[in-house]
């Protein structure tokens, strides 16, 4: 790549004006370690062999397994992570004959990525290993094959979910389970994480059974509490790796905002595919992402207008022949472009890339991170290019690019505890081995015989002298999906056949009527939705829209846990009964309003957490001498705090609800809640409460730096409000947050 393609881009009169910021990193040397103790001697002969030496972090990882630690891995992408597990699980296997393996990943694509990756390392160092992946798209023929010799499996959550149950089958798989790793880790995040985290210690608990205490090797991508996140997530202390040995080469960082100007707007695409026709021009493989499936079509069409060659797509949904075609055309340099969705952001090896574009950011700055790092994968120079959207955090970096660079990355929020969770595990525990009220405790926390005993009055455990065992009429695995909370599940059908199963919360916001829906990266129109059959009808269909529901949310009760002043106000965090309705939706083209569409949907009411904060009467009064609408200034931060609760903890806008109200049921004060968009909590607000300070400080700073008058898509108004983005007062909302900050510091803690 030519170094001055940056300043050519910088100075061209077409893109010069839209470029907000220009982040330039010089890269850095590998740093490299010897082993201690010697590595084994097949292990140094595969190293010498390719002339390779091991990065500090590498020896760092070997080093805390050998002491018999566990690990979590957090350096950045391309830094050799998977080395850092494999080298030690296979000098563990060559030390002895019996002891095995078990690699989870969160994508059957990845999972065959790496399968490759491991073959090739363990045909030379340990030749009985036998790699092979188990999930199910393996065969009925090689199943029992690879239950019965396998030394290495490489799986899935969903799959490891149903062969728990099957423990007997695998028990010389289990009885000699040393090694465990969990990659990308980061991404078992919200309710999914909250699921990981209890299978986690069901898959623990059986491998007990037979014995084995494995250590567990956690890789993820940066994030800001690694240590507590894995000590959640599996239950156990690990020692924490982030300084990465791996050498980076040189990066030119443009962030480029087609909004900035007024009277020369381009949608978000069409900035995004004029940059990537300009890269590819002047001969640069590029790879640009965007956050939807049609996304990616429309923008690689628009780039292919421009271009002699072919733009294809990357995305879910392909099948495996037509996936690794396409990443192996990357890799021997055959396509000079490609759009993906968020499918090639994980680990597959696609080759040393020059440019990544990201069409909007994709919600969290681990993941832009992760898609940067496409580029520049040896130390070349690579160019990355954020292309904002109208979105409120999109804007926010635009306008503060520090907050992108220098902050400390997003936190990691789950929640084992929540009890809708909890229990469908629990029922699995129970069929897996009898359950005993202290292995309640010690596997799945202090709340867990309480539920066992609340489960055994429904009739679905039953008490013996061994412990309390599953005693349900259906398989507990069917029941317990690892995507939702245990509420009711619609089944989404298309021509007859089975999409998926989903929560009726979820159903109602994601696969309501005239939705457009999702579904392994096709798209699908919702034509009903019958909560009394179950069954949501979709049919397959080429649409160039989105919707977006629109969702009340009103309390009918809180519950406070803690309490605490801060900013000049009372903050509260605690549990939450929620009613939500969704009075109708809207249809948006290419991110502009098309229509508005009246939906006819009951109100749901379930349990949740959630923090709120109060202000006082004088507060208001303040406001409304200086001629501000109090009640839409308390609308208009809720909206503009919820767009930047992902900016402090790993979510997405849509798992959070918001309310706002003048007077408050029981306290009468003025008063703005976030809670948890998910029956038993999810951890989010949980964690959003220890980081109030600092998202206010960021809510202030999106409103009062955008540049509209009254409010816009990227500061206040909110895509799903049920209230119509009404009322709303965007300099109320501003002064109002600038006094919060101007009283930070005035904290005392009440409760």
């Amino acid at each position: 790549m030519p170094v001055t393609l940056t300043d050519t881009i910088c100075t061209d009169p077409k893109y010069r004006d839209h470029i907000t910021h220009r982040q330039e990193s010089s890269g850095a040397a590998a740093q490299y370690a010897e082993p201690n103790p010697p590595l084994a001697d097949t292990v140094q002969h595969y190293i010498k062999q390719r002339n390779l030496r091991l990065y500090a972090h590498q020896v760092a990882a070997r080093s805390a397994l050998h002491e018999g630690r566990d690990v979590m891995l957090t350096t950045p992408t391309a830094s050799g992570k998977t080395l850092s597990y494999l080298i030690p699980i296979l000098e563990g296997l060559s030390r002895d004959p019996n002891a095995c393996a078990l690699l989870l990943f969160p994508t059957k694509a990845l999972t065959r990525d790496q399968l490759k990756t491991a073959s090739t390392i363990a045909e030379e160092i340990v030749p009985t290993a036998g790699p092979a992946v188990y999930d199910g798209d393996t065969p009925k023929s090689r199943r029992k094959d690879i239950r019965n010799s396998s030394r290495i499996i490489l799986s899935n959550l969903h799959e490891l979910h149903h062969i728990l149950s099957w423990h007997s089958l695998w028990q010389r798989f289990w009885g000699n389970l040393h090694y465990i790793v969990i990659d990308e880790a980061h991404r078992y995040r919200g309710v999914a994480g909250s699921h990981a985290a209890l299978l986690f210690r069901r898959m623990l608990r059986v491998a007990a059974n037979y014995g084995s205490h494995p250590r567990v090797i956690l890789a993820s991508a940066t994030i800001g509490n690694p240590g507590p996140f894995a000590r959640t997530l599996t239950g156990r202390d690990v020692s924490v790796i982030h300084a990465s040995g791996a050498p980076e080469g040189p990066r030119s960082f443009l962030f480029y905002n087609p909004h900035f100007i007024s009277e020369r707007k381009d949608t978000t695409y069409q900035a995004a595919a004029s940059l990537m026709k300009y890269c590819v021009g002047h001969g640069m493989q590029t790879l640009t992402f965007t956050n939807s499936r049609k996304g990616a079509e429309t923008l690689a069409t628009m780039t292919e207008r421009h271009q002699r060659e072919r733009i294809p797509t990357y995305r879910a949904g392909y099948l495996p022949h037509d996936r690794r075609k396409l990443e192996q055309g990357l890799k021997e340099g055959n396509f000079r472009g490609i759009v993906s969705t968020d499918a090639l952001e994980v680990g597959i090896d696609i080759g040393s890339l020059d440019a990544v574009i990201m069409a909007g950011f994709p919600g969290t700055r681990n993941a832009a991170w992760q898609r940067s790092g496409r580029a520049g994968r040896t130390t070349r120079h690579a160019l990355s290019i954020l292309v904002a959207s109208e979105n409120p955090l999109d804007q926010y970096y635009m306008h503060n690019p520090d907050a992108f660079f220098d902050k400390a990355a997003e936190n990691v929020a789950i929640c084992p505890e929540n009890p809708y969770i909890l229990a469908g595990h629990l029922l699995c525990a129970a069929a897996e081995l009898p359950l005993t009220p202290d292995e309640c405790a010690v596997w799945f926390g202090l709340s867990a015989s309480e539920i066992t005993d609340e489960l055994t009055r429904e009739g679905v455990l039953t008490r013996t002298p061994l412990g309390a065992v599953y005693s349900g009429s259906a398989r507990p695995t069917e029941i317990v999906h690892l995507s939702g909370t245990g509420g009711n599940q619609l089944k989404i059908v298309s021509n007859g056949k089975l999409l998926e199963t989903i929560e009726t919360g979820q159903a109602f916001r994601e696969a309501h009527p005239g939705a457009v829906f999702l579904h392994a990266g096709e798209t699908y129109l919702i034509t009903s939705l019958d909560t009394d059959a179950g069954v949501i009808q979709a049919k397959r269909a080429d649409i160039d829209y989105r919707t977006n529901v629109h969702t009340s949310g009103y309390p009918e009760s809180a519950q406070e846990e803690t309490v605490t002043r801060t900013m000049g106000c009372k903050l509260s965090f605690g549990h939450v009964m929620i009613t939500e309705s969704h009075p109708f939706y809207r249809v948006t083209r290419y991110g502009r309003p098309v229509s508005t569409e009246p939906l006819s949907l009951p109100s749901l009411t379930f349990a949740t957490e959630a923090f709120w904060f109060t202000f006082t009467p004088e507060d208001m009064t303040t406001l409304e001498t200086a001629g501000h609408d109090p009640a839409g200034a308390l609308h208009a931060i809720e909206h503009a705090l919820i767009a930047m609760m992902p900016a402090a903890v790993l979510c997405d806008r849509q798992d959070l609800g918001g309310f706002s109200t003048l007077c408050a049921p029981k306290t009468g004060l003025p008063t703005i809640m976030v809670y948890d968009g998910y029956e038993g909590g999810a951890g989010l607000t949980a964690t959003g409460y220890t980081r109030f300070a600092e998202m206010i400080r960021m809510t202030r700073d999106l409103i009062s730096e955008c540049p509209c008058e009254d409010g816009c898509p990227s500061c206040i108004f909110s895509p799903k409000c049920g209230s119509m983005n009404q009322p709303l007062d965007k300099a109320g909302a501003a002064m109002l947050l600038q006094n919060m900050c101007n009283r930070d510091g005035q904290n005392t803690l009440s409760r």
